[in-house]
């Protein structure tokens, strides 16, 4: 059975997302992280998923982020929902910090990508 590239990055997407899911939902004292660092956690977990999105699925940008963003959102409102977790406004600001990052630094690639292909 051959499998096409869109339904390779589907399946790709598909276990990101239920790695998010998982990580999200579960009881914060199972998961084996020093919760100090947990806004880093955050932060960085939704640079590289919008990393991710941006670049694999050649979407763009503000569709990419607008997904993730309000991935995000979703995600902090589930935890809300779950007695053995909190949503707080602090966790989608490092959400979200991650998403703007992600765009920056794609933004920024793109940028010098273009002008130094037109150098030549």
């Amino acid at each position: 059975m051959r499998y096409s590239w869109l339904t390779i990055k589907h399946i790709f997407l598909a276990f990101i997302i239920a790695g998010f899911v998982l990580i999200l939902v579960v009881p914060t004292q199972y998961l084996p992280v020093n919760m100090a660092y947990d806004k880093l956690f955050h932060c960085l977990a939704f640079f590289l998923l919008q990393l991710v999105m941006v670049t694999i699925f050649s979407k763009p940008l503000w569709i990419s982020a607008g997904f993730v963003a309000g991935f995000s959102a979703l995600m902090e409102w589930v935890q809300s929902w779950l007695p053995y977790r909190s949503a707080n406004w602090e966790d989608l600001e490092a959400n979200l910090i991650g998403v703007i990052l992600a765009s920056l630094l794609y933004l920024m690639i793109k940028l010098k990508l273009k002008t130094s292909t037109n150098e030549h």
